[in-house]
């Protein structure tokens, strides 16, 4: 007993070391409750917050469709408007082609007019002006128009008849189509006191190619006043046709 201590005699208590464990664990519970909940909180706050943000993008959205269909029927609208313009625009520019080509055949008339008044009355007797044939539409088929004049004294209306005679080459060989073979417009009775515009209509056969196209007029009484022109086909018929044959 001399050189030990006395022995320490300590009651054992396992209840505290229970007490303590249980104490501990509740602290994490409450602290992981506490965490648990803060995150659900947030989370659910996130949800609530991107619901919103859905809705507002969902009714931005349809503005932005609503206002896109708008748009494109504006679009729709104007190209309308730009096509129809567009097109009146080419009408206008068309009639406003075709009244100048119509002034400056009138003012070719007025000229070939004078021209003829003022050699009819140099010449005081019966005249055949501005022949000119035109392709009608049809193989062989021409319209024509001639002038024919009469200034002598007084104002007599004289009365009389025209013919045209075609002479050319048909199958190689020379050939001449009288009035009657030309169809009935080859042949105008006209009734004359200055002047007199005749318009008609031609059939050439086929094959046939004309050179030079006859003019023959006659009038009065037992046909007293008579004139014969002449001309070459190349120079009275249409240059688009002159240049087809």
């Amino acid at each position: 007993m001399g050189r030990f201590d006395p022995l320490a005699i300590r009651a054992h208590r396992p209840w505290r070391t229970a007490l303590w464990f249980a104490l501990l664990l509740a602290l994490v519970l409450v602290a992981a409750a506490a965490l648990y909940w803060r995150e659900l909180g947030d989370t659910l706050g996130a949800l609530a917050e991107s619901s919103l943000v859905r809705r507002d993008l969902a009714r931005h959205v349809d503005e932005l469709s609503a206002e896109n269909t708008r748009l494109a029927a504006e679009v729709a609208i104007l190209r309308r408007e730009i096509q129809v313009k567009g097109e009146a625009y080419r009408m206008v520019e068309a009639d406003l082609a075709a009244q100048g080509l119509r002034i400056a055949e009138l003012r070719d008339e007025v000229q070939f007019y004078r021209g003829l008044f003022k050699r009819s009355l140099e010449t005081a007797t019966l005249g055949v002006h501005g022949l000119r044939f035109q392709a009608a539409g049809g193989e062989g088929a021409y319209g024509y128009r001639v002038v024919l004049t009469h200034m002598g004294k007084g104002d007599n209306v004289i009365e009389g008849a025209m013919d045209l005679r075609l002479t050319g080459r048909l199958e190689g060989q020379r050939h001449t189509i009288e009035a009657k073979d030309l169809g009935a417009g080859a042949r105008q009775e006209f009734k004359l006191k200055h002047f007199r515009q005749l318009d008609g209509r031609i059939l050439l056969p086929p094959g046939f190619e004309p050179q030079q196209v006859e003019v023959s007029v006659r009038a009065g009484d037992e046909d007293s006043i008579h004139v014969d022109h002449s001309y070459q086909w190349s120079a009275v018929v249409d240059s688009l046709q002159r240049g087809q044959r």
